[in-house]
């Protein structure tokens, strides 16, 4: 098949009938073209035919034939690329190329209906409705393709204003030269797929590869405890073929009792999702410190782990108010859902061996700590061990360790003796990329006379799957002054997949159950809801933000009944009355 591609004739071979963004990142090395979703939702795979934008990775390469294609590296000098690049429109990059891709189509034809006159929020945001932006740069967008359509980027900048990028590396990342994990492709490269629990719970007995060359990636018990969970890892000179090569490895799986149930976790029941003391200590952690507080565990149920603060009386101060002054106590039971990462680059890794030094291209957040626990694992020093990161397409959090792209391409490497690269695809993400945890959060607190905050009671129970670590009530320790409190984190393990940090872990959580019940207590108290939190929290930095959020139209114009405090807190009363009779009380 002969099509144009950025202006030059090209021919490939389509017999296998590939999609459209095969051909223009693998088979022709434009690797600007990302592939996410592989469903046409996020638009970072965009290209243009013909000069109109379509999503790659569901035209078929076939209808390309004829046709004149256009990629994000045939747009350097455009003054989309230079408004992206000047406006700050991006920030991780990996969304970037498409988000281009399809601006610039815009731009073109509003220029010749419009002439220099900028587009409205709404043009634009309908114009580019087919691309997701993980990160949130969307302000910068829009800001940027107004300012190209307006004519503020048609000449490429001169003399000091040439360098005047607001990210270093904005110029590759908006022209398609940022070079990502998943886009490396070095001579006699491998591609490694893991195989995958499809059971939650079960013993493997054996692996069954003949003399297809295999790595395990069991943990030592042989036990596997979601359904996703690594198995064994294969690698082949193309994905098709490693897949084709992990389909004829044969797992015999004795399987067994699962604990799926969070309700029942809670109370401890159920099958145990790890049966000792070594099992728990393999755990996966949900949150950011190395080291989990110490906690008692109970079955399936893990904890109190406690970050309190004189809570006999926290405890003593809640039902005594309850007993004398109830209009002064607010108690509610929250509850979240797990929330997924979702990074558009999934995790990869790829690793190769040589003279004893292992060198890994990683999409991490945490590149000098994979180093080192990569060291720890394959048993080399330190100093023998690269890492690199040089461009990650995301992370939010779930990317800090040794996940299991990086484990299966080191250990496919070394068995090969040649370079491999392991990249999730987006099922495998969404299944073992990470999560934050979901949680169901007790909570009670009181007030005194004066109104100031009395006692707070918080117990959070994080269902986070095979994870533990749930740190989602003791932050609750640094917010709103030194009254007496007593917060407790729960984790119900079951066999699900594990959680994974993310941005603040726990705070968001955290956040969204006290923040209600301290607009609850405003409307009881018959104060403005952000002037009583500036006179509960003791932060002047914070004091700050309260004066700022006071001063919005949008706070000062707002309407409603309920006293003083209106308008700031009744989705907190209605939750937390709601559900206060329905669950026992903090005790």
């Amino acid at each position: 098949m002969e099509f144009e591609v950025n202006g030059a004739r090209r021919t490939v071979d389509v017999d296998d009938d590939p999609a459209a963004v095969e051909v223009v990142r693998d088979r022709l090395g434009l690797t600007g073209t990302k592939l996410v979703c592989a469903g046409g939702v996020c638009g970072a795979c965009t290209i243009q035919v013909d000069g109109e934008p379509r999503v790659s990775c569901l035209t078929p390469a076939a209808r390309l034939a004829g046709r004149s294609v256009t990629t994000v590296e045939g747009l350097s000098g455009h003054p989309v690329t230079r408004a992206f690049a000047a406006e700050d429109a991006l920030q991780c990059g990996y969304c970037t190329p498409g988000f281009i891709v399809g601006a610039a189509a815009f731009c073109e034809r509003w220029r010749a209906e419009h002439g220099t006159t900028p587009p409205g929020r709404e043009q634009i945001a309908e114009a580019l409705a087919g691309h997701l932006c993980r990160c949130g740069a969307y302000e910068g967008i829009y800001r940027a393709v107004a300012a190209a359509c307006a004519g503020d980027h048609d000449t490429a900048p001169t003399g000091r204003d040439a360098t005047a990028a607001a990210r270093t590396e904005a110029p590759e990342k908006t022209d398609g030269s940022a070079r990502y994990t998943t886009d490396l492709h070095p001579d006699g490269l491998l591609e490694g797929v893991i195989i995958r629990s499809p059971h939650a719970h079960a013993h493997v007995r054996s692996l069954e590869a003949g003399d297809l060359p295999l790595v395990p990636l069991l943990p030592p018990d042989g036990i596997v405890r979601y359904v996703g969970q690594p198995v064994a890892a294969v690698a082949a000179p193309d994905r098709a073929a490693a897949r084709a090569a992990a389909a004829r490895v044969v797992v015999d799986y004795e399987v067994l009792p699962a604990a799926l149930d969070v309700r029942q976790a809670r109370t401890g029941e159920g099958p145990l999702v790890y049966e000792d003391k070594a099992a728990r200590k393999r755990a996966p952690g949900s949150g950011e410190t190395p080291q989990l507080v110490p906690a008692r565990w109970r079955g399936n149920l893990r904890g109190p782990s406690a970050m309190s603060k004189r809570p006999a009386a926290a405890v003593r101060r809640i039902q005594q108010a309850r007993t004398k002054n109830p209009e002064r106590v607010v108690e509610g039971v929250f509850t979240t859902a797990a929330q997924t990462h979702t990074p558009l680059e999934p995790h990869a890794c790829l690793a190769h061996w040589a003279e004893g030094t292992l060198h890994i291209q990683v999409s991490t957040q945490s590149v000098k700590r994979v180093a080192e626990l990569a060291a720890e694992r394959f048993g080399v020093p330190v100093e023998r061990v690269v890492a690199r990161a040089v461009h990650v397409g995301g992370g939010f959090g779930c990317k800090m360790g040794l996940t299991s792209d990086v484990v299966a391409a080191v250990e496919l490497a070394r068995l090969h003796g040649a370079p491999v690269r392991v990249v999730l695809d987006r099922d495998e993400e969404l299944t073992d990329g990470g999560y934050r945890p979901g949680t169901r959060i007790r909570l009670a607190m009181a007030a005194d006379a004066s109104g100031d905050l009395s006692a707070l009671a918080m117990d959070a129970d994080n269902d986070g799957g095979v994870s533990v670590g749930g740190s989602v009530a003791a932050l609750a320790r640094f917010m709103y002054g030194k009254a007496p409190r007593r917060l407790r984190d729960f984790d119900a393990v079951t066999h699900q997949p594990p959680g994974a940090p993310f941005r603040g872990p726990g705070g968001p959580t955290m956040c969204w159950a006290l923040e209600q019940a301290v607009d609850e207590m405003a409307h009881r108290l018959g104060q403005d809801p952000i002037a009583l939190r500036r006179r509960w929290d003791g932060n002047p930095k914070r004091h700050a933000l309260y004066d700022w959020a006071a001063a919005l139209p949008v706070w000062t114009g707002r309407g409603g009944g309920g006293g003083a405090g209106a308008g700031g807190g009744g989705g907190g009363r209605r939750v937390a009355r709601k559900r206060k009779n329905t669950q026992k009380p903090i005790s």
